[in-house]
């Protein structure tokens, strides 16, 4: 299990697969070992400075961790100090400081990645992409474009069509294209086999926004209401004659 607070990382890279230990098992354990447990920062230890890149240890330390016994810890650390370690050695302890070591890991240690993305990842993951964005903005254009060449269409005088269709795209945003459709319709069918010459043009019929009168027309006429006289029943048994 790995805490958090040991959560660091260091780097190796391919190049390692020529290294001269890679094929002798038990150095290259021992110096991934050394790797793995050297400081990434300096630390105190019983009045002790371990440096970032060290590590307080000792042969019997090493084998008991690594399961190896301690003449195989002393041949691999042999191959290593070749080029790959420096020891210092004292009665106690030894400080094995490993050469390079900001090769293997930068000054800034990196954090394990999670599963789940960040909140910036997730923001990122719903935002659309712009390719996404202008698609849509594409098919919204598409759809408007339709919209206006049907009100076009279904207008009964065709003329002056670059006017005309700037007008409806007004008249969409004022209304929608469902109202105007219903309104054209109504308004088209009382030009059917008539002169169309005396019919507006199409730019003055939207933009004078005429689609109201055609509204306005089939909105129910309210019947007004029959009253009836109401007569007291007393008042039609004959009155007696005063005689």
């Amino acid at each position: 299990m790995i805490n958090s607070e040991q959560s660091t990382w260091v780097k190796l890279h391919r190049s390692i697969a020529s290294w001269q230990w890679y094929n002798d098992l038990k150095t290259k354990s021992v110096f991934l070992h050394l790797l793995i447990k050297a400081n990434h920062e300096e630390t105190h230890y019983r009045g002790v400075i371990v440096k970032r890149g060290e590590v307080l240890t000792g042969r019997k330390q090493l084998a008991r961790e690594l399961e190896l016994s301690e003449q195989e810890i002393r041949t691999a650390i042999n191959h290593l100090l070749s080029s790959e370690i420096t020891i210092k050695t004292t009665s106690k302890y030894s400080v094995i400081t490993v050469l390079n070591y900001d090769n293997y890991q930068s000054s800034q240690p990196t954090k394990k990645p999670t599963k789940q993305p960040t909140s910036n990842q997730q923001a990122t993951k719903n935002q659309p992409t712009d390719n996404h964005i202008q698609e849509l903005k594409e098919l919204k254009e598409l759809k408007e474009l339709k919209e206006i060449e049907s009100l076009y269409d279904a207008y009964p005088k065709k003329v002056d069509k670059g006017h005309a269709l700037k007008a409806i795209k007004k008249a969409i945003e004022k209304v929608g294209a469902q109202v105007l459709l219903d309104a054209v319709k109504r308004y088209a069918s009382q030009w059917d086999g008539k002169d169309k010459q005396f019919c507006p043009n199409p730019a003055s019929w939207f933009n004078g926004e005429r689609w109201e009168d055609e509204t306005l027309r089939v909105q129910p006429q309210v019947q007004p209401v029959k009253r009836r006289l109401f007569v007291p029943l007393e008042m039609t048994k004959e009155i007696p004659d005063g005689n």
